[in-house]
């Protein structure tokens, strides 16, 4: 088991790697000085899978266990689902003392996480994520949010975890293709910040599409490091560092909110606006040809290179969702773009057109 410290004074979390490690909740929750009652959030799926053995942990802990059950998809992320839970809080008496664990994907650590900043206040929250996506972006940093119909993620707050435990041999769980639409966050890490990093996903992607532990767990590890460094100077998105995280996503989320967040997974629609960016920045010469291929070429080896056509995603309507997107400064969209395999800049006042070509590039 590895573990990496968010150093962020008082507010200052751990994140455990390693394998087998759910059953030891307890013990890590007791490190964090944490008692009382316990919320766990979750889904059906997950919960007939791990919820046993994650309670025989809070029990043998002494803390009181209540469960809350959410819908199995991105409309968990909604005012109607936030609000159950904090009645569910509410009902069971729970207080400022008390703590949510996250015990999921990103969709239910995000919920859950807005829940706990919210309800009286603020209390604990434990992140549990049982995704390989979720691991290695959503549950480090201490973003929550739930979605509205006019965009994804735009009512939210920044609430730290007390920790968070990455359970690799969850994982084995994953199909083929969830490993891939989560591989495409961890190639975005290598792409802003770790060239060394991108040759490793280089080297080594089928054996983390077949689910090499091994290969796995030093993925998880290493995006976590990187996200954890970028969070650590730049917390609440002040400086603009924290941005960079961003990479693909000012185009991403302007396709799931265009594919009303069925069309289309978030993965697959990262990995598309990743490709977005690289050509865009390609087109204003701030990126090499032979590095926009070398992003496009590992995003095609993990099957996420498609047509927008698939998805019958419009562009015009992508552009204007893109107005909404948090970053934006004066109603001028705000990228996220490539100079080279390991580093990126912020550009603004790119003009429309270049824009909607990058994302007509995606049709084929």
């Amino acid at each position: 088991m590895k573990k990496i410290r968010c150093k962020l004074g008082k507010r200052s979390y751990s994140i455990y790697v390693g394998r087998n490690i759910v059953s030891k909740l307890g013990r890590y929750i007791k490190e964090c000085a944490i008692s009382g009652k316990v919320l766990v959030v979750t889904n059906r799926k997950i919960s007939r899978l791990y919820f046993s053995k994650l309670k025989r942990s809070l029990l043998k802990a002494r803390l009181k266990i209540y469960s809350h059950i959410l819908p199995d998809s991105e409309r968990a992320k909604s005012q109607k689902e936030l609000f159950k839970i904090c009645n569910t809080l509410a009902e069971a008496q729970f207080d400022r003392y008390s703590t949510v664990v996250a015990l999921g994907g990103g969709v239910i650590g995000d919920v859950s996480g807005f829940c706990a900043s919210t309800y009286m206040r603020g209390i604990n929250f434990v992140n549990v994520p049982t995704t390989l996506l979720a691991q290695v972006d959503s549950a480090v940093g201490g973003k929550t949010a739930i979605n509205l119909v006019k965009g994804k993620n735009l009512v939210g707050t920044f609430h730290q975890p007390r920790c968070v435990i990455s359970d690799i041999s969850v994982l084995s769980s994953l199909s083929k293709k969830q490993l891939a639409i989560s591989l495409a966050e961890v190639i975005k890490y290598g792409i802003i910040w770790d060239s060394t990093f991108f040759r490793y996903l280089e080297n080594n992607i089928e054996k983390a599409l077949k689910g090499n532990a091994g290969v796995l767990e030093h993925i998880v590890y290493t995006s976590s490091k990187i996200k954890v460094r970028v969070v650590e100077q730049d917390e609440k998105e002040i400086s603009g560092l924290r941005a960079i995280l961003n990479y693909g996503h000012t185009f991403a989320h302007a396709f799931e909110a265009e594919g009303k967040y069925t069309a289309i997974e978030h993965g697959e629609a990262v990995a598309l606006g990743m490709i977005a960016a690289a050509r865009l920045a390609q087109t204003l010469g701030v990126c090499s040809v032979k590095d926009v291929l070398c992003i496009e070429s590992l995003i095609k080896r993990i099957g996420l290179y498609k047509s927008l056509r698939k998805y019958k995603i419009k562009v015009n309507n992508c552009v204007q969702l893109m107005q909404l997107d948090k970053k934006n400064r004066n109603n001028t969209i705000t990228l996220v773009l490539p100079t080279k395999i390991g580093r990126v800049k912020i550009v603004r006042n790119v003009s429309s057109q270049l824009i909607k070509r990058a994302i007509k590039s995606l049709y084929f």
